[in-house]
This record gives C-alpha cells, structure tokens and sequence, in this order.
C-alpha cells in the first residue's frame, strides 16, 4: 500500500494576522512606556520645584530663628505658601541647634500613564537650615573691637576720644589704603570685599574725627527715610544704622600695625557723642542673621544661613 504524506501548505494571510497581532500589542507595550516616561519626567519637574520652595522655606525661617521658634516656622510657612506649587508644608523649629526643617508633599494628576491603571502620583521634599556664626563677610566698617563678651542692648562707645586711644590707635582700620577719603567711604558702605576669621589687617591711628563725623551723618540721614531703622526691636538686615564691625584679638599696638579678626558683629548706630577730637561712636549690640559664610567658631551675635540637608 502507498503511503501518501501530506505536505503543510504556507498561508500568507496566517502570517499577516500574527504580525498585526504582535504589532498591536507592541503598541500597547510602547505607549505604556511612553505614558510612563512622560508622566514620570513631569513628576521630577514637579518634585524639583517641590523641593526648592523647601529649600527656600528653610532659610526663610531659618533667619527669623533669632526671633523665636514661633516665629521661624511661621516665616517658613508664609514663605513656603507664596513661592511654592500647591503643597502641603510643615515646619518645625529647634532652638538648642538653631536649625528649621521643613517638609512638603504633593499630590499631582498624570494622563498618559492612565492607559496602564495610574491616575495619580505624589512626590515630597524636605530641606533643613541653620544658622551659625559667621566667618567670611563683606560690607564691614573699619573700625575695630577688642576681643569682649558683649551685653546685647546694652549702650557703649565704640571708637575713643582724642587722649583715650591705645599708642595712637582710636580704634580704626585701614582696609583700603586710601587714607581718610578711604575711611569715610568704608564707614559710609561697608568695605566691598569680604573679609574672613584669621585674616591680618592693620590699624589706622589718628582720632579721623572730620571722616567719622561725616561717615556717622551719612549713615543716621540715610537712616531716616527707613521706617524699620527706629529702633534694635525693629531695625533689620542692610540699615544704614547696623554697622558690621570685625573683633578683633588686640588693639593694644602702637602705630599703624596688623591685628587679627576674630569674628563678626553687628552695631546699632545710636550717633556721636562729643565734639571734635573728643567724639565717640556710640549704639548697641545687636544679634543679627546677616548675608555671610557660615563656619565654626566664636559667637559674637552675628549668623549667617545655610542648607545642611
């Protein structure tokens, strides 16, 4: 008997039909993770956005520390509130390590990842500040405090009278070796470079009572047209009536020779005292968050701000 064997026969429309049925769902597979990498690259925008209004925040309430915890978190909460996307933050305040936390979560609608399930994502942003004595400034005036602990509030001189200096030292610093004209722009601005903790920089003998007396008005006219400058309860950051001052180790040389800063503080110009030779710069210590480097070292009531997370 003869065995007859059946050959297979090749159906083109077999062949079409699978290949449209892989392809269909390879565009299921693809606009998935497309849908996937759209909404994922928004949830990053979204989470950047997040976390620098944290970061913000953070210092915002970090600069009122000095005020209170209270009032750290609600600075950082009104700040957060007007600069960052609708979110929900929380702010928490420590004043033993003088930082501010702050948290923030946000709930966003996705699209395209709707076709695999996913309607929505959340994403979250936390920053913390402190504050710290500062080591690198610019904007101080030249003249110099002898290492002291201060009593903030309370009223002193800061410069002496003629007969009162140290080897004809008055209290004054030569930052930019301009001589008098030099003085008075520096005691009027603030010296433009930044000066640092352990940095040299040489006394300026002389009474200089004409630059002072000048300086001193410039800065209590232009104080004047501010209303925060009444008072150290309402005085802040950049009035003409603080006064940056550097500390430094001694004033006890004679003539014109490098002494070395300490660290930073801030002075409330009250005015003059005196006439002539005999005037004397007088105010108070205040503490004081101020645009500076943060470092370790001596407190002298003068911070700056920086992110540590």
């Amino acid at each position: 008997m003869k065995r007859t064997h059946r050959r297979g026969r090749f159906r083109l429309g077999d062949e079409r039909g699978s290949v449209l049925v892989f392809t269909a769902l390879s565009m299921v597979a693809v606009c998935g993770f497309a849908a996937l990498a759209v909404d994922a690259g928004v949830l990053m925008a979204e989470q950047q956005k997040l976390q620098d209004a944290a970061d913000a925040a953070a210092l915002a309430g970090a600069a009122s520390l000095l005020q209170g915890a209270s009032d750290a978190v609600n600075a950082a909460l009104q700040y957060a509130a007007g600069d960052a996307p609708a979110g929900a933050f929380s702010a928490f305040a420590n004043e033993q390590t003088e930082t501010v936390r702050v948290s923030g979560t946000q709930s966003l609608p996705l699209w395209f990842a709707r076709v695999v399930g996913v309607s929505s994502g959340v994403v979250h942003a936390a920053a913390t500040a402190e504050i710290g004595p500062v080591q690198s400034l610019a904007g101080v005036v030249p003249i110099a405090v002898p290492n002291s602990v201060f009593t903030y509030g309370q009223t002193v001189v800061l410069s002496e009278g003629a007969g009162s200096g140290q080897s004809g030292n008055y209290g004054f610093l030569d930052f930019s070796g301009q001589g008098a004209n030099g003085l008075e722009s520096d005691l009027e601005h603030g010296y433009s470079f930044a000066l640092s903790v352990g940095q040299s920089v040489a006394t300026k003998p002389g009474v200089m009572s004409g630059p002072v007396a000048q300086a001193i008005q410039y800065r209590l006219d232009a104080a004047a047209a501010d209303p925060n400058s009444g008072s150290i309860s309402t005085v802040t950051d950049g009035s003409p009536r603080v006064m940056l001052v550097p500390i430094v180790n001694t004033l006890d040389v004679s003539g014109k020779k490098d002494v070395t800063i300490l660290g930073f503080a801030a002075f409330y110009l009250d005015g003059l005292e005196g006439n002539g030779g005999h005037q004397e710069i007088v105010g108070q210590f205040i503490q004081l968050v101020t645009n500076g480097t943060v470092g370790s070292g001596s407190n002298y009531g003068t911070y700056g701000v920086r992110l540590i997370s």
